[in-house]
């Protein structure tokens, strides 16, 4: 949904391919955010919640349409992959794919194959995610 306000934006402004929420809108890509809670677009929904407006977020949407994803590529015969823009928080809930199908669902499947992650951290760190899933960098 904000990707087709920010493809509007650049329309109206002439500009073109200057957001990646609005190339992600025109190419079909879903845009995820990881925490609406501890984002700038968390405090300004909340901010205008106060203020009257009614809209709700719900991250159980998010949750069970990126596991939804997964587990359609694997039952289909492929493979996902995500990319990640930053560490922490979207890498966490990205990843969360698994043990999303195996703890909750108890589903015999694995989540993401592979991501790329695009960050300031240092190269290395990628052995920490072991842990978590099968998915490597």
């Amino acid at each position: 949904m904000l990707g087709k306000y920010c493809a509007e934006w650049e329309r109206k402004n002439k500009l073109k391919d200057v957001s990646v929420l609005a190339a992600a809108y025109r190419a079909g890509v879903p845009c995820y955010t990881s925490s609406p809670g501890d984002s700038t677009i968390g405090m300004n929904v909340a901010g205008v919640e106060l203020r009257g407006n009614k809209l709700r977020v719900n991250p159980s949407i998010d949750v069970n349409e990126t596991t939804a994803f997964v587990l359609a590529a694997k039952r289909g015969g492929g493979r996902s992959g995500v990319v990640l823009w930053g560490g922490g928080s979207p890498k966490n809930f990205m990843l969360q794919t698994e043990p999303q199908i195996q703890e909750v669902l108890r589903i015999k499947e694995f989540g993401q194959d592979f991501f790329i992650q695009v960050t300031r951290r240092a190269a290395g760190h990628w052995r920490s995610f072991r842990r978590y899933t099968r998915a490597r960098p």
